[in-house]
């Protein structure tokens, strides 16, 4: 006996059976809640397992839907570009031309 009065015991694990110092069906008992329990959280566990797997191929997916959606931008921004200098060039041609004309000599 401890000392606060109660008795102490050990639970040995012996091949699925659980062997207490007095035994009895409270032990069976005891093992069998213990194993539906452990049913219960493998249960779960494959669950948790199942729903991450399809979150993960979601997010593969956004992934994969981002990466070319960048690269569209990628393109856009590269025709923006191209487009931005042609109408700069023009804008310089429609300074300069009549700067030109102005001073060249009437043939």
């Amino acid at each position: 006996m401890s000392r606060s009065g109660a008795r102490r015991f050990t639970m040995v694990f012996d091949h699925g059976t659980l062997v207490t110092p007095w035994g009895g069906q409270e032990a069976e008992m005891a093992v069998d809640t213990i194993e539906a329990r452990l049913a219960n959280l493998e249960r779960s566990s494959e669950l948790i397992n199942t729903r991450l797997g399809s979150i993960e191929l979601r997010l593969n997916g956004l992934d994969a839907r981002m990466d070319r959606l960048d690269a569209r931008m990628d393109r856009l921004d590269d025709k923006m570009d191209r487009q931005f200098y042609w109408l700069l060039g023009l804008l310089v041609i429609s300074i300069l031309l009549p700067m030109a004309m102005r001073y060249l000599p009437a043939p």
